[in-house]
């Protein structure tokens, strides 16, 4: 019995040696780990904290030990409490079906690991190229941002040495010191944001953060210099899209040799298209003209089309030709019809007649309603066949009907004698033309 209690004792003598030196150690472990941060060291029963300033941002690291042992992190600033940034998990795409707008940064790589919830323009300028990177390896270590406060949590007690994902000082000590640098620059930019703003629009590696970037100055800060700043270094961008929202940002003498170029040698047809549109609103009416003619000929359907309707819309007489004759096939033949009635001019009823009994549905509806606006009695036939046909689409119908009204309401006194038609009439597609008499002009 006395052998057995001796060993007992022994057992229980060396195992608590065992817990107050792996105590000893612990403490040693926290208190190196404080002392390189320069942070206060405290310990408590089963717990370790080191807390203070770094950067003027309170930091405190607290470890529990035994069973559920943790480490916990936290760096606090003062920041928009609505700002939050965390992983993008699996109810991410769920929850944005109930509200809560997020922001999409434009950096494919941050968007698709970073859920990130705020004020969009303070979120743009904090986030350029380098806060992006630290951020997302921090996230993906398992930090945080919301109430103002980047938090880190992992399982486990804080070792010396890597062995199976366990966290160890020279770890924790590299993330803290990445937490306070991610809140030094959001601290950074709070009171900078146009030149936070223009300085990703400029230097940003990914063109469509540099873009979303200059839209937000474009919209929050228009007369800002630091919106002009930016817009003239990006006149001469690569991606010929921001030279164009450049351009649109600046006086119309410096921006029209920029949009010029875009308009005639861009590949991509919708930057051409806003090139073009934005040409028309600073250029007078003859330089317009005569750059749109030129258009008329181009290999992008999005981009004549575009020049079709403009022509029309300027009643350039002297284009007339040129759009009957491109509005004979498709795709323009819509665009063309369009053109055709608003230039308001009789000599395009022959073009319209050909496309109201050639073109596509659209194209015929088109041309029904410009000869509205433009057709004589000589069109009032075909409408009213199409008007009263049994095998005609009802938007067809419609639009006939409507132009034979026009037509009759437009029509002169010795010109409306000749027509005798009735509601009756528009819907079985009967008309009576009366011959011409003698002294009828």
């Amino acid at each position: 019995m006395i052998v057995e209690a001796l060993l007992v004792a022994g057992v229980v003598a060396g195992l608590t040696w065992s817990a107050r030196a792996a105590s000893r150690t612990e403490q040693k472990r926290w208190r190196a780990l404080a002392g390189q941060l320069h942070l206060t060291y405290e310990a408590g029963s089963g717990t370790h904290q080191a807390y203070g300033e770094l950067r003027g941002f309170p930091v405190r690291i607290k470890g529990t030990t035994g069973k559920g042992a943790s480490v916990v992190v936290t760096v606090s600033g003062h920041l928009d409490p609505t700002l939050k940034l965390t992983h993008q998990g699996a109810w991410t795409a769920i929850k944005k079906l109930f509200g809560g707008e997020e922001v999409v940064v434009g950096d494919a790589h941050f968007d698709d690991d970073v859920e990130a919830h705020g004020p969009e323009v303070t979120l743009l300028a904090m986030l350029n190229l380098e806060t992006r990177d630290r951020l997302r390896a921090l996230i993906e270590s398992g930090v945080s941002l919301e109430g103002g406060t980047l938090r880190f949590e992992r399982s486990g007690q804080l070792r010396d040495s890597y062995v199976g994902g366990r966290l160890t000082s020279q770890a924790l000590i590299a993330l803290v010191k990445d937490m306070v640098w991610v809140m030094t620059r959001f601290r950074s930019v709070r009171d900078h944001v146009p030149r936070a703003l223009a300085e990703n629009a400029i230097e940003d590696g990914e063109p469509d953060v540099r873009r979303r970037n200059l839209n937000a100055l474009a919209q929050r800060y228009r007369n800002h210099p630091e919106t002009e700043r930016a817009a003239q270094a990006l006149l001469v961008d690569a991606d010929p899209a921001l030279r164009v929202q450049a351009a649109i940002l600046l006086p119309g003498a410096v921006s029209e040799k920029v949009l010029r170029d875009v308009v005639n040698t861009s590949f991509v047809p919708e930057v051409r298209l806003a090139a073009f549109n934005h040409l028309e609103k600073i250029l007078d009416a003859a330089r317009f003209v005569a750059l749109t003619r030129s258009l008329l000929d181009t290999d992008e359907p999005i981009v004549r089309q575009a020049a079709v309707l403009a022509l029309g819309r300027l009643k350039d007489a002297a284009s007339l030709e040129r759009i009957a004759e491109l509005g004979r096939s498709e795709p323009l033949a819509e665009a063309c019809a369009t053109a055709l009635g608003l230039m308001r001019d009789a000599r395009a009823q022959p073009a319209l007649l050909g496309t109201l009994a050639n073109g596509s549905l659209r194209a015929q509806v088109a041309a029904a309603n410009a000869l509205a606006e433009v057709g004589t009695i000589e069109a009032v036939a075909p409408l009213l066949a199409l008007a009263g046909g049994l095998l005609t689409i009802g938007p067809l119908k419609e639009a006939s009907r409507t132009a034979v009204r026009a037509i009759q309401s437009r029509l002169g006194d010795a010109e409306a004698g000749r027509l005798s038609l009735s509601e009756t009439d528009l819907a079985h597609g009967a008309v009576s033309v009366v011959p011409k008499t003698e002294g009828t002009k």
